[in-house]
């Protein structure tokens, strides 16, 4: 703030600030500031931190003055109303800048809720390996623009024109558990679009709405043990950087966003078991059984906590199958119907795909037609051989 001479009549405010002579003798204490808002124009003002300077030696004074919002201002002396005993001799005057700025956040605070967020099993307490699972509650992803405050402070003004971050974020997730190195969580990027930043008051918003999460299946014969995935979310630092610079930071540098630690499912690698059976050549072999089987890393186990499982498909070459509609603590059966020709075929899962069984693996079912079981009439028989 500078005492200035007159250059030409009629000047006022930003007309002093071009080239007018200094007036080096010039002391005045307690000049008021103030500062007002030129654009956004539907913006808030804000504060300054100084609210007064001093002009002393040389006819000009400064101070480190201190915005807290984002925008375009100017800034107004105001002078006491007595000047060495003489009185208002500005009368009533006050002075203001040329326009200031754009001043813009001094950086950008990343939050999720819930933190961390967690996913959610399937069925009760465990996921089939390969089968879709989602979250427990879907996380909330909110960006704010903030200003160097202590504590910082949304700088509302960070909307619309005045708004330099890109509007699309790209995230990944990456699974650090030992089984997850071979088995990647899909997906493993995804992103999210910010429509409109208008009126977003230095605030945006996004969901991580994934359509659902899965893991690839491997092979019923490469069986995995059970595992808890601990998965990592990240935004790179490259998305958290506006125009200007502005980042997202971690004390006081610039740096990625992540959330660590999330899981919340229990992945078990299933199969469908069908165990061999016969009957007669013309009949249906009904109520035949079969199971819902987990490797526990050393066997396959009847999965006794599966009663979610439901339309389970076979394959056969020669008959139809029909199953029941829903496993009960991992047990279930199936009808063969018998067309009156096959002698023998095989039955395996084949659907969901995370239930399947491969061809020509032990957890297929041999079923035999034609073999006698003799008169339904006769309640116990024994063959002697002489």
């Amino acid at each position: 703030v500078k005492g200035v001479c007159y250059q030409s009549e009629g000047e006022q405010d930003a007309d002093f600030c071009e080239d007018n002579q200094i007036t080096p003798n010039f002391r005045m204490n307690g000049i008021g500031l103030t500062h007002n808002l030129v654009a956004p124009s539907t913006g808030v003002v804000g504060y300054i931190d100084e609210m007064s300077v001093n002009i002393g030696v040389g006819g000009e004074g400064s101070v480190d003055q201190a915005v807290s919002e984002v925008g375009v201002f100017t800034f107004t002396a105001d002078p006491p109303p007595d000047y060495l005993g003489a009185g208002d001799v500005f009368g009533a005057r006050t002075f203001s800048s040329n326009n200031i700025g754009r001043f813009f956040p001094d950086h950008f605070d990343v939050a999720i809720n819930p933190d961390p967020p967690r996913f959610q099993d399937e069925c009760s307490v465990y996921t089939y390996l390969g089968q879709p699972f989602n979250w427990d509650t879907v996380p909330e992803i909110t960006i704010r623009a903030m200003n160097g405050a202590d504590p910082p402070q949304v700088t509302e003004n960070y909307e619309g024109g005045f708004w330099k971050l890109d509007l699309t974020y790209n995230y990944s997730y990456k699974d650090a558990s030992a089984v997850a190195s071979v088995l990647p969580l899909i997906p493993e990027q995804s992103e999210r679009t910010i429509e409109d930043v208008s009126e977003a008051g230095g605030v945006v918003n996004f969901l991580l709405d994934e359509e659902e999460f899965n893991y690839t299946r491997p092979a019923v014969d490469s069986p995995v043990a059970p595992f808890e995935p601990d998965v990592m979310f990240q935004i790179k630092q490259t998305e958290l950087t506006d125009s200007d610079g502005v980042c997202y930071q971690v004390d006081s540098s610039c740096d990625n966003y992540q959330v660590e630690n999330i899981n919340g499912v229990h992945i078990r690698h299933g199969r469908v078991h069908v165990f061999d059976n016969f009957g007669p050549e013309l009949d249906d072999i009904e109520y035949s059984p079969f199971t819902t089987e987990y490797w526990d890393s050393n066997s396959w186990l009847t999965n006794s906590e599966d009663n979610c499982s439901t339309a389970i498909l076979f394959d056969q070459s020669r008959a139809s199958v029909s199953s029941s509609p829903q496993v009960a603590g991992g047990k279930g059966t199936l009808t063969v119907v018998s067309d009156g020709t096959a002698t023998s075929l095989t039955v395996r899962c084949v659907g969901p795909v995370w239930l399947n069984c491969d061809a020509g693996n032990e957890c297929s079912g041999i079923f035999t037609f034609g073999i006698a079981r003799g008169n339904d009439r006769i309640i116990n028989w024994q063959e002697i051989q002489r």
